[in-house]
């Protein structure tokens, strides 16, 4: 995007979508023509973070569609072949065509692919209702679809540059346990709690028994905490010895009678013989076969 473009959209979404974006439910500009549009000829944005959507909810939203109808219209752009692409109002569409409505009241959005992006996911941030996951997803894509930083992205979507970085982190667990914390089997805190385990088959056995025990985010950062420690002492235990080394190793010391060491393996290494002056060193000489010089 140019340079120019970056600062059209840096104001959020008030800068593309005008009155639209200032409350959560995106209110009708002044002036703006509301039409009713076939409900098939609508099509979900394809950069929306949002994939999970809780059926109970929606069919409360369905119920009361039927009822009331969509008092808030949702906001759309042009698609292609006569066709629509959802700006804001997904759930109300999904609710609608549940309830069978044959139409949706919208407003039309002048708008192009890389806006509709970007509006699409700093919506969603700002309304703070995607799961952890999407969330997480939402920032990556848009600091990678606009070189974005986690200072620009965090004043976007109002929330602090912490809040950013914490949510980025959930992306780094192994993708099994991050699928838990998608569907809601463990939270975001546990999430960053069974981060701090280290590799992938800790994090994964981690998190299975955090389930089966139904442990606390405080209580899984002490177990977490207990994995990389005794991961730890596992990494400074010393490899075992050959058998053979060691016993070659403590005949020659009983031979020698000195300090002796011997590394490598059988079939290459090292013998390391101590000595402490002179006298033991002639000593040493002399036991291993060697004759005084005339």
């Amino acid at each position: 995007m140019a340079a120019n473009g970056n600062r059209r959209l840096g104001k959020g979404l008030e800068a593309l979508l005008g009155d639209a974006a200032a409350a959560p439910v995106p209110e009708i500009p002044r002036g703006a023509h509301v039409m009713e549009i076939e409900i098939n000829r609508l099509d979900p944005n394809p950069h929306q973070p949002r994939q999970e959507f809780d059926d109970a909810a929606l069919q409360e939203l369905a119920e009361s569609i039927a009822v009331h109808g969509i008092i808030q219209p949702i906001l759309v752009a042009r698609g292609t072949g006569g066709r629509y692409t959802i700006i804001a109002g997904e759930r109300r569409w999904r609710a609608a065509r549940k309830c069978g409505l044959p139409t949706v009241p919208a407003i039309l959005k002048e708008m192009d692919d890389q806006a509709l992006m970007e509006v699409a996911l700093i919506e969603n941030l700002q309304r703070a209702d995607l799961n952890p996951v999407e969330e997480a997803e939402a920032v990556r894509l848009l600091m990678d679809a606009y070189g974005m930083t986690q200072e620009e992205v965090a004043a976007r979507v109002g929330k602090s540059r912490p809040a950013v970085a914490n949510a980025l982190r959930i992306l780094a667990l192994t993708p099994e346990v991050l699928e838990m914390v998608r569907d809601g089997r463990l939270s975001s805190g546990h999430g960053r709690a069974i981060l701090t385990a280290g590799e992938a088959s800790v994090q994964l056995k981690l998190a299975q028994e955090v389930l089966q025990k139904g442990l606390s985010v405080r209580q899984t950062e002490k177990l977490a905490q207990q994995y990389k420690d005794a991961k730890g002492k596992e990494a400074k235990k010393p490899a075992e010895r050959d058998a053979d080394l060691v016993s070659a190793e403590n005949t020659l010391r009983r031979a020698l009678g000195t300090k002796v060491a011997v590394s490598g393996t059988l079939e290459r290494g090292r013998i390391t013989i101590e000595y402490f002056n002179r006298a033991d060193l002639e000593r040493i000489y002399e036991r291993l076969g060697g004759e005084d010089e005339q």
